[in-house]
């Protein structure tokens, strides 16, 4: 009476390996946002508590006989007419349909976990993969899972809060250092700011988050520009928000018209030429970036199927064509770079099955 559906699979891409716990920020963001591509966090999620529904079970399904007899049961304890065969068919139809509807929802997860519990197995080191299996007795629910694997690393929820925290302050810092280009700069800024953001940091809220984004920045843009956009009485009572502020920034740091400079700059003319010299090429694309390939956002969704960051996600064509280009021989330097990061990049024959 009832049909369990076949083929149902998730292709996630093997993201940063999780080998010491400097890599756990990186492993725990790219499986979140793994996660959250397919909706499954949040049965995932170590930092919530364990839910009834954490764990995958096979619905239960009655077959004729016993819904037949069921139906009969129910009507004599409630003292009705026994239902008639036409009675009990169109009850029938409405279960198969409701059944069917709980064997899809099951699969459908099912496939989930799996592509999951996969990406979990290949991105780990071996050795921590099974004391996390061995320190839970009997089957684990995703988020026993995941929580496992957390308690090697982050003792506690507040503790992975303060790298957060650290992680998002040296981030900031990073504009004091000379030659630190502020397109790039604001690429892993905006990163940062995804996860501390995420995790209610109070150093990216209110004031306090806006006022230490306006002094990292001092340096790129004229005092007049910050002054007006925060600091001056506005039309509305309400102040522009971090992220406001930030797209703000970018707008002005990339503007052609009138053309971004740096205070202090000698002219309009040397600062654009200097911007054309400071461009670089990348995989992702004939078009150069002011970022380092290595913190293009376009490139690390192409390769690792997620990023941290808000983009326009490319086709499965363009994500082809860019492994296709990054696979050539002027890139592979590159590739060891990104290798380095814990990247695994797929060949091109593997791209068929995307």
């Amino acid at each position: 009476m009832f049909s369990i559906q076949e083929g149902i699979s998730y292709y996630l891409p093997p993201g940063p390996r999780l080998d010491s716990s400097e890599q756990w920020l990186d492993w725990f963001f790219a499986l979140r946002t793994q996660a959250l591509s397919i909706g499954i966090w949040d049965k995932i999620d170590p930092y919530e508590p364990d839910k009834d529904d954490d764990e995958l079970v096979f619905p239960e399904l009655e077959n004729y006989e016993q819904f037949r007899d069921r139906l009969m049961e129910e009507a004599r304890e409630a003292n009705k007419p026994a239902p008639t065969t036409t009675d009990i068919m169109i009850a029938v139809g409405v279960q198969s349909t409701n059944a069917e509807i709980q064997l899809s929802i099951y699969e459908h997860r099912a496939a989930k976990e799996r592509a999951i519990r996969v990406l979990i197995m290949e991105t780990v080191r071996r050795s921590i993969y099974e004391a996390a299996i061995l320190s839970h007795p009997g089957s684990q629910t995703l988020r026993q899972h995941v929580r496992s694997i957390q308690n090697m690393y982050v003792s506690n929820l507040e503790f992975f809060k303060m790298r957060i925290d650290e992680a998002y302050r040296a981030v900031l810092a990073e504009t004091q250092v000379k030659g630190c280009e502020p397109e790039a700069w604001l690429h892993r800024w905006r990163q940062a700011f995804t996860r501390a953001e995420a995790f209610g940091s109070l150093y990216v809220q209110g004031d306090r988050g806006v006022l230490d984004f306006l002094e990292a920045i001092s340096g790129f843009v004229e005092p007049e520009w910050m002054v007006g956009e925060y600091l001056l009485p506005s039309k509305s009572d309400k102040k522009p928000s971090l992220h406001t502020i930030s797209q703000h920034f970018y707008r002005h740091i990339t503007s052609t018209f009138p053309p971004y400079r740096k205070p202090g700059s000698s002219s309009t003319k040397k600062a654009k030429e200097k911007e054309n010299r400071s461009k670089k090429s990348c995989p992702c694309g004939p078009r150069k970036h002011h970022w380092d390939p290595e913190d293009c956002c376009v490139l690390e969704f192409a390769i690792r199927g997620s990023t941290d960051r808000k983009i326009k996600r490319p086709t499965v064509k363009r994500r082809k064509d860019i492994v296709d280009e990054i696979w050539k021989e002027k890139w592979e330097e590159l590739r060891q770079t990104l290798e380095r990061k814990g990247w695994y990049i797929p060949t091109p024959e593997a791209t068929s099955n995307w």
